[in-house]
This record gives structure tokens, C-alpha cells and sequence, in this order.
């Protein structure tokens, strides 16, 4: 990662370990690395924003009626657990 967001491993190192905090830019570069929003980045009910973003960006690619249809059923497997 470190190589990828142009930071010494480290630097990455430290924030790992919570030494030290990233610039924004770096924490952008951060999540852009991960796959995620910063927003998913502070999601703490969200155990994998990557999943939840990849269904998200295939649920756009739907048109109305099917989006519609998909969540229906979701909302359906939901309430039979």
C-alpha cells in the first residue's frame, strides 16, 4: 500500500499503529487504495464497506422497475431470519 499511496511503509506503519494521523490527501489516497468512501471509512456498523460499495455500484447498473424488484426481495430475506 505504502508504494501505491507514494508514502514509506514506515509511515504507513505509524498510522497503523496510531503514531501518527495522515494528511486528508493521504487518507484519500488511503481509501481510494482500499476501494471505499471516506464515508464507508467511518461506517462502524458496515464490517466490509468494500462488499457494501461493490452491491451498491451493481444495484446503479439496474434500471428503476428492477432496482425496485431487488430491493422487494432483499426487504423480503431480511424479515425471514
Amino acid at each position: 500500500m505504502s508504494i501505491s499511496i507514494g508514502m514509506s511503509p514506515n509511515y504507513v506503519n505509524k498510522i497503523e499503529r496510531g503514531k501518527s494521523r495522515p494528511s486528508m490527501d493521504v487518507f484519500f489516497d488511503i481509501c481510494a487504495y482500499l476501494g471505499i468512501t471516506q464515508q464507508d471509512f467511518f461506517e462502524e456498523e458496515n464490517n466490509d464497506p468494500k462488499k457494501y460499495s461493490d452491491y451498491v455500484a451493481d444495484l446503479m447498473l439496474l434500471d428503476d422497475m428492477t432496482q425496485t424488484h431487488v430491493t422487494g426481495i432483499v426487504k423480503e430475506l431480511g424479515r425471514n431470519k
